[in-house]
C-alpha cells in the first residue's frame, strides 16, 4: 500500500511534486529546504529539529520545530489537521521514520523519497586471517 516516489536528489523532488501536490509535509533538515521555495502553489509543512534560515522564504508554510521520535498516533494526526496529501523525506535506513510512513500508507499518501546514496566500494574480509592479510597488503 505504500505509494513512494523514489527520487535521486531534490531538484527532482521539486518537479515529482508538480503532479497535482497540493499539502506537503516536508520531514527534512533545515539545510535542504531551499529547492522547495521554488514550489509557490504549494502549501508546505515543514518540520525540523531547529528553525529554519530567515534568508528562507516560502510563499506558504507552517514550522513544526520538534524532535522525534514520533508515534504513529502523533504523525496521523499531524497529517490530518493539516490536510497533507504527500511527504517529502530521504531513506534513513533505519525505524526512526516508520511512524510517519505508516501513517502515510494507512491514509494513501504518496511519499517522494530521497533513494540512499550507492554504499562505497570498499574492501571486504570474512575472517580475521583475511583482515590481517589485508592489513599487511
Amino acid at each position: 500500500g505504500d505509494r513512494w516516489i523514489d527520487v535521486d536528489n531534490w531538484d527532482e523532488a521539486v518537479v515529482q511534486l508538480g503532479d497535482g501536490f497540493r499539502r506537503v509535509f516536508l520531514a527534512l533538515g533545515r539545510q535542504e529546504l531551499a529547492p522547495f521555495t521554488a514550489c509557490p502553489d504549494i502549501f508546505f509543512v515543514i518540520r525540523s529539529v531547529e528553525p529554519p534560515s530567515a534568508a528562507l522564504s516560502f510563499a506558504r508554510a507552517d514550522f513544526v520545530i520538534a524532535r522525534g521520535p514520533f508515534q504513529l498516533a502523533d504523525e496521523r494526526a499531524l497529517l490530518l489537521q493539516h490536510r497533507i496529501d504527500g511527504i517529502v523525506c530521504k531513506n534513513s535506513g533505519g525505524s526512526a521514520t516508520e511512524a510517519k510512513l505508516t501513517a502515510a500508507r494507512e491514509l494513501g499518501i504518496r511519499v517522494i523519497m530521497q533513494r540512499r546514496p550507492p554504499r562505497p566500494d570498499v574492501p571486504q574480509a570474512d575472517s580475521i586471517a583475511g583482515v590481517v592479510g589485508w592489513l599487511r597488503g
